[in-house]
């Protein structure tokens, strides 16, 4: 076994980590100066609500001699999730006081911890209503969403009678005129919002005729006329008066 002394005289100024290292052979390799001490990391944590319960979360990290490896972020209900950057996100299950704890790992394994606190709200949901009517049949329709993702029910109430739950009901109207319907959309935490939407009914006449629509056609100067009944969609009757022509012009469904 072969041992050896090797003299050093420490250098002024030689209080950091690394110092410049002295090669005595290819084999080893001796530093000089104090052993290495790491300063320890610091970190904060902000919050922003960004949708009801939903919360966007930003840490804030001091470094000296490191980088920053991971941060560790676990919420009040006892979720946790592992990021590598100093963002995240969170939707909390329920409104209230909620907080949020990081864990900021360095990469000399040190550690620094912060939390932070709030309160949360149930975000209330949104919705629109539309109605379109075929005859004395009226479809109601709603388009709702909810800002922490979560599903919705509708309820529907009316005039003549309307009730219906769904996100989209038809409804056979005993009369006609103006009809009303107002939509509730629900959420899975209670929230609600609601829309109100009105259609009008058109009377047919004594004929059954609820309207006649006239448009051209290739003949030349001659017009078209149709005629539509009660029943959604059809077609009462329909005829052509030639052009400079006159008079009445009998077809099924009524007389135009």
């Amino acid at each position: 076994m072969v041992s050896f002394v090797v003299p050093l005289t420490a250098l002024p100024g030689a209080t950091r980590f690394p110092a410049p290292p002295i090669s005595i052979n290819s084999r080893y390799v001796l530093y000089y100066g104090p052993a290495p001490i790491n300063s320890t990391p610091t970190v904060t944590v902000a919050a922003t609500a960004t949708n009801g319960r939903s919360v966007s979360f930003a840490a804030t990290a001091t470094l000296a001699e490191s980088t920053a490896q991971s941060y560790k972020w676990t919420f009040s209900d006892g979720t946790t999730k592992t990021t590598s950057v100093n963002t995240t996100s969170y939707t909390f299950p329920t409104a209230g006081n909620v907080s949020c704890t990081v864990l900021l790992t360095d990469s000399f394994g040190l550690t620094a911890t912060n939390t932070i606190s709030l309160a949360v709200t149930e975000g209330a949901p949104t919705v629109t209503a539309v109605a379109a009517a075929n005859g004395q049949a009226v479809t109601w329709t709603a388009t709702g969403t909810d800002p922490e993702g979560g599903a919705l029910t509708y309820s529907w109430t009316g005039n003549d009678g309307f009730t219906g739950t769904g996100a989209s009901v038809t409804y056979t109207y005993p009369t006609a005129g103006a009809k009303t319907a107002t939509v509730t959309a629900t959420d899975t935490m209670g929230a609600t919002a609601t829309a109100t939407s009105s259609v009008t009914i058109v009377a047919p006449d004594a004929n059954g005729i609820i309207t006649a629509d006239t448009f051209s056609t290739a003949a030349a100067g001659a017009t078209a006329v149709a005629a539509r009944n009660t029943e959604p969609g059809s077609l009462g009757g329909a005829a052509m008066r030639p052009a400079g022509a006159s008079g009445v012009i009998n077809v099924a469904g009524g007389t135009l």
